[in-house]
């Protein structure tokens, strides 16, 4: 029986990458971007038993952009949580979370 590892993130984007690498050589940013905001759309519109599969293809997508741009993504959100925690936040007028400072 084949064990199941957790890989950490900055793992995890490097198995990402090397797969999209040889699956969409070609890829852009460009082109990432929009296939992001497709997948964005369609989490709007999923049912909870579809929930789990658009988050993890849109956190793909992130990290594949992630390495290709040298991000060490645990590092990168551990410090943008640090910003954000210290700010303080409100539900602006359309209903989404905002910071005010």
């Amino acid at each position: 029986m084949t064990e199941i590892r957790n890989p950490d993130m900055d793992e995890l984007a490097a198995s990402i990458n090397t797969w999209a690498n040889s699956v969409f050589p070609n890829r852009s940013d460009a082109s990432m971007f929009m296939k992001l905001y497709g997948e964005v759309a369609e989490l709007v519109d999923a049912t909870d038993d579809e929930c789990e599969g658009e988050v993890a293809d849109i956190l793909i997508m992130v990290l594949d952009f992630a390495k290709r741009k040298n991000i060490d993504i645990t590092m990168a959100v551990t410090r943008k949580m640090l910003i954000n925690m210290g700010r303080k936040w409100e539900i602006g007028p359309n209903g989404t979370m905002r910071h005010v400072e």
